[in-house]
């Protein structure tokens, strides 16, 4: 695939911002960034939603190709999108997204309800404990395109050491009729991470939501407070000092570069 000047400079920022590290950590790689462009270029959609954009990479390649299609809207949910705005201002993307910044199940849900819209690609980057995960599929299920997908980023627990995405994807597998069914594929080649792209070929009740006693006990204890704190320790002390270091960092910069960069411009 091809980059316009703005966006090689965009991405080459981001290199600089990142160090030496030769990759992004927390972000997607090349070969799902690429996907999900493609995925754009081939079903044209109206509305795609983004639950985490950390650097803008991904975002970057979805608004590429709505841009290349010459229709659609990317709306970005995440905690801080400082630098997702930046590069994505820097690519001259600026026009085919719409960043939103807070809490994603807060957020997208007054966000959709509002505008009554049906999301055609939705991609789920943002938080990855279960609590986090399973509160973020919750929200959109009911604002899902019969025919839409869902991909969902970092589904090996192993490899990224989180266990949110992969607990949904299960729920999603072991769903039965008349609950929402989903054509799920893994596919290990995009990234070392897992991405699960889920196309919903039947329109239903949430899994989540309408299983089994057993199975929402199983939830409700995965998914509580308690839980998603022990899941967030579990994960900083086995994180490597450099990758921690960094994310610090990062923190620190952020603000700095989106009053240095992006308000001169405004």
């Amino acid at each position: 695939m091809e980059y316009t000047k703005t966006e090689h400079k965009a991405i080459d920022n981001i290199h600089q911002w990142v160090g030496n590290f030769g990759f992004f950590p927390g972000s997607v790689g090349h070969g799902t960034a690429q996907y999900l462009y493609h995925l754009v270029l081939e079903t044209k959609p109206e509305l795609v939603v983004e639950i985490g954009c950390y650097l803008g990479f991904s975002t970057l390649h979805l608004a590429k190709g709505l841009r290349e299609n010459d229709r659609g809207r990317l709306v970005s949910f995440d905690l801080k999108t400082g630098w997702a705005s930046c590069t994505i201002h820097e690519a001259g993307l600026s026009d085919h997204v719409e960043f939103v910044q807070g809490y994603s199940d807060v957020m997208s849900r007054a966000y959709l309800t509002h505008s009554g819209q049906k999301i055609d690609i939705l991609f789920v980057d943002g938080d990855h404990t279960s609590r986090g995960c399973v509160r973020d599929f919750n929200t959109l299920h009911g604002h899902m395109r019969n025919g839409g997908y869902v991909i969902f980023h970092d589904i090996y627990p192993k490899m990224c050491g989180w266990k949110g995405p992969r607990l949904v994807l299960d729920c999603l597998k072991a769903a039965k009729r008349p609950l929402a069914q989903f054509d799920i594929r893994e596919r290990t080649d995009l990234d070392p991470f897992g991405v699960a792209v889920c196309r919903m070929i039947s329109p239903g009740r949430n899994p989540l939501v309408a299983c089994s006693w057993m199975r929402k006990m199983d939830l409700w204890v995965k998914t509580s407070k308690v839980m998603k704190l022990i899941e967030l320790m579990i994960f900083e002390a086995k994180l490597p000092a450099s990758h921690r270091n960094f994310l610090r960092r990062m923190g620190t910069l952020s603000k700095e570069i989106f009053h240095s960069r992006i308000l001169p411009k405004l």
